[in-house]
């Protein structure tokens, strides 16, 4: 038997339509099986609860693992650092200028100031008794004077 080039031609047609609707074939069988899969995947009626609508409080708990960090960061400063003991404003608080926001516990500031004042306390008494250490050598040396000019007369005489 013998091919000719139209026969050729026909069946080259037909083997290229039958690979088109194989194409097409498959193309839609993946659609069908990628739909079910979804679909599958969906929620059933038991999966939800249903209810009268009403008003209330929605009470959420959120369970997280992380950092918590501010959403704005303000950098204060105090001239004196310590424990804080009363704190006069709470986060995200409006504060006005001059306004108190914080104190320092004063028991050891205070402490301090009680150590310093025995020191001068101690330093005045040292210069009181430096003082009267003075008025008496100063005494000391207005006898010793007098002591000399009573020999120097004995000895002139």
């Amino acid at each position: 038997m013998e091919i000719t080039a139209n026969q050729t031609k026909g069946s080259t047609t037909v083997i290229k339509k039958r690979r088109t609707s194989m194409l097409i074939s498959a193309i839609v069988a993946a659609a069908v099986i990628a739909a079910a899969a979804m679909w599958g995947n969906r929620a059933k009626s038991g999966d939800y609860i249903t209810g009268k609508v009403d008003r209330g409080n929605v009470d959420v708990i959120v369970s997280a693992t992380g950092t918590v960090q501010a959403v704005t960061t303000v950098q204060i400063g105090s001239q004196v650092s310590g424990t804080v003991s009363w704190l006069g404003v709470d986060f995200k608080s409006q504060v006005k200028r001059g306004q108190v926001i914080a104190k320092l516990d004063s028991a050891i500031l205070q402490a301090q100031v009680d150590n310093q004042q025995a020191a001068l306390a101690n330093a005045q008494a040292a210069v009181q008794a430096a003082t009267t250490d003075i008025r008496d050598q100063d005494a000391n040396v207005i006898a010793a004077k007098a002591n000399q000019d009573a020999a120097l007369r004995a000895t002139t005489q």
